[in-house]
């Protein structure tokens, strides 16, 4: 409406003018040979519209003018850079910046993820979009070689990208591991496999031995501190090739080798190969170790045994001869060093008031009062006496005040080890009954295993276990029946050690039955040669008390049953178990102790063995 009536308007002022106005050259955007519009008049359809106006609808504008857009619609403003990929753009990654997956312009696409080229917006490019290796499908990054974290694409990564340690420089191949005898740069040592106690530590990262160093370690059979062979351990410490008195001279070590290597007629103090050599009746024993004959009296240097002479033939654990084992247990007026203090019979005196000969009144002078006069069938053993018993014997009245000693069992006398007293009225035990290693000698007894040498004999309680062995001595015997058994024997060592014997068999019955001394069942300890092969401990015997009225314990009272120590020298032996002891009465009293403990298990080194177990004790009053 408003075009026409502008055109009304253009009409009016043309009308005005001069003809030629009214003309238009061809070439201004006319038709050639046709005649303009008239004004206020639309085109025709061929014609073109009058110079500076607005063609009419179906008809074209004058040359060199566009025709105008509606009025009120601008062409809006489309920028790059928005993040949508509009008409005119190739691409659209929300920046105006070079460098990244779309040109500044959004014109041209430069690059894209897994094109193998790191743009600026990307953190690593691997050339594949894919997640299981170290850089993700968004080109995000995960990883790589040398971190420490195994990714999806790695065999191994040991936190660094070197050759000559686990894993492959480039990760993709496991090159050793500790254990594999082959020494990686990251490897103090491997000695094919990850054990400790050998040369070398189980991660493989310390040296912890080596043969020669004095230390047996796990993967050796001996260590004598060298290298070198003609000795006791070959030179690679595999192999134990010899010992004193294995009739081989060994150079390195050795003047001579007793028993197959005598060295002729010997005094007192002269070098001896064996005992035969010493022909001087006061000096008879080539003694272990300097090889050298002597007496072996009383406190002279020994190693086992055999150094000590028969007036004192036992080796104590404080290396002199002596004439009986301390028990470190308290002092009895019996003519040894009980108490292990050095003194025999300290304090005897303050024990017994007794004015009577140390003689067994069997039946003799002494009774309870020392008045001459003696009960009919007692049996009275007085302070400072001593004697051996065994077997079931019975007496009107019981008092030992000295030492009833139990002798050990024998394959020739099978009868013995056990002593059964039975007095009809009162039994007293004051002093000490002694049926200390007593029972089974070493490898007899139901308590004896030998899937291990060395193991601990069991009774009450279990055999200590050898080294790691999977069996020891087992238990037997019930621990509330009305009766008790002998201790079992160890096991012997490697080289025929005998183990430790076990416990005698004590039973004491009366109408009334009092201990106020001790009754001693214990098991006994192997031999040793303490370097190489030690014996098994014995288990702790049995112990009964069975009155018809009462038991009294008095608080000085002690009741033992228990297993031998093993060794810890050379390569140890199990403790033995503990026996039973059992109290049977109709009334009674327990001041005192009853020990039935498990010997304790020898301790060195990496060859540690067990304790035997604690045994029973029973008690009915």
């Amino acid at each position: 409406m408003y075009r026409y009536a502008l055109f009304a308007c253009l009409s009016v002022v043309l009308a005005c003018g001069d003809d030629d106005s009214m003309m238009m050259d061809a070439g201004g955007g006319g038709d050639a040979g046709l005649p303009d519009a008239p004004m206020g008049v639309d085109a025709p359809i061929g014609m073109d519209a009058p110079i500076g106006m607005d063609a009419p609808i179906g008809m074209d504008a004058p040359i060199g003018m566009d025709a105008p857009m509606d009025a009120g619609t601008d062409a809006p403003d489309v920028p790059c850079g928005d993040g949508t990929v509009d008409d005119g753009e190739a691409c659209d990654d929300g920046n105006t910046e070079d460098g990244d997956y779309c040109s500044a312009d959004c014109s041209t696409v430069t690059g894209a993820c897994g094109d193998d080229e790191v743009q600026t917006n990307e953190a690593c490019d691997d050339g594949n979009t894919d997640d299981d290796d170290y850089c993700y499908a968004d080109c995000t990054m995960v990883g790589f070689c040398g971190d420490d974290l195994i990714q999806l694409d790695e065999i191994c990564d040991d936190g660094n990208m070197e050759d000559g340690d686990y894993c492959a420089a480039d990760c993709t191949a496991v090159t050793g591991a500790c254990g594999d005898d082959m020494l990686q740069t990251n490897e103090m040592c491997d000695d094919a496999n990850t054990d400790d106690g050998d040369y070398c530590s189980g991660d493989c990262t310390e040296v912890t031995g080596a043969c020669g160093d004095d230390e047996v370690q796990t993967n050796e059979v001996c260590d004598d501190g060298n290298t070198d062979d003609d000795d006791y351990c070959s030179a690679d410490c595999q192999t134990e090739i010899g010992f004193c008195g294995d009739g081989v001279l060994q150079a390195t070590v050795e003047m001579c080798d007793p028993g197959v290597l005598p060295l002729g007629p010997a005094d007192l103090g002269e070098p001896c190969g064996i005992s035969d050599d010493c022909t001087n009746p006061a000096a008879p024993i080539c003694r272990t170790g300097d090889n050298v004959c002597v007496a072996g009296n009383a406190g002279s240097p020994c190693t086992l045994d055999s150094d000590c002479g028969s007036a004192a033939p036992v080796c104590g654990a404080s290396g002199q001869c002596r004439a009986d084992r301390c028990t470190s247990g308290a002092e009895i007026c019996d003519g040894f060093d009980n108490d292990c203090d050095g003194i025999v019979d300290n304090g005897c005196e303050t024990q017994c008031d007794r004015d009577d000969s140390p003689v067994v009144n069997l039946p003799e002078s002494c009774n309870y009062t020392c008045d001459g006069t003696l009960p009919a069938g007692s049996l009275i053993v007085p302070c400072g006496a001593v004697v051996t018993l065994h077997g079931a014997l019975n007496y009107s009245t019981v008092l030992i005040d000295g030492i009833v000693r139990v002798p050990a069992r024998t394959g020739a006398a099978p009868d013995q080890g056990s002593l059964d007293l039975t007095a009809a009225t009162t039994l007293t035990v004051n002093g000490l009954i002694d049926a200390s290693e007593a029972g089974f000698p070493a490898g007899q007894g139901d308590g004896n295993d030998a899937t291990c040498e060395s193991n601990g004999a069991g009774y009450g309680g279990i055999g200590g276990a050898y080294r790691g062995c999977a069996m020891s001595g087992p238990t037997y015997g019930s621990p509330s029946s009305r009766t008790v058994e002998l201790g079992s024997g160890g096991t012997n060592g490697t080289r025929s050690e005998a183990g430790g014997r076990g416990g005698g068999r004590v039973i004491l019955q009366g109408d009334t039955v009092t201990v106020a001394g001790i009754v001693d069942a214990d098991g006994g300890r192997g031999l040793a040669d303490d370097t190489f092969s030690e014996g098994g401990a014995g288990s702790g015997g049995g112990i009964l008390l069975d009155a018809t009225s009462n038991i009294d314990i008095q608080a000085t009272g002690v009741l033992r049953a228990r297993g031998g120590n093993g060794h810890s020298t050379g390569f140890t032996s199990g403790g033995g178990g503990g026996g039973r002891v059992k109290l049977f009465a109709p009334a009674g009293t327990m001041m005192g102790v009853a020990q039935v403990n498990g010997g304790t298990g020898g301790v060195q080194g990496p060859f540690n063995s067990t304790g035997g177990a604690s045994g029973s004790y029973f008690q009915l009053f």
